[in-house]
């Protein structure tokens, strides 16, 4: 263990931080990208919904299937950011 400690986002730093400056939440939190996961699950949603007004228009089964992948999706990362919310 560390009493210092850099994090990082697909290379880019996050910040450096001293063990007694941040929580153990805050940490879980930026590397669960919580605000990504809630801007992605809300494209997935909006991508469903598109899909299955072009679906209802078309009487496409594979924009249909697409929507129902995309809202199952958008569902589960929902959940997660639940349950790191749960976490804080």
């Amino acid at each position: 263990m560390a009493d210092r400690f850099t994090l990082l986002n697909r290379g880019q730093s996050l910040g450096s931080y001293l063990k007694s400056e941040v929580s153990r939440e805050d940490v879980l939190e930026m590397m669960a990208g919580g605000q990504e996961m809630d801007a992605l699950q809300a494209e997935l949603e909006e991508f469903a919904r598109s899909d299955e007004a072009q679906a209802s228009s078309a009487g496409s089964h594979s924009l249909e299937a697409a929507a129902a992948a995309e809202h199952s999706l958008a569902n589960a990362i929902g959940d997660e950011a639940k349950k790191i919310q749960a976490h804080q």
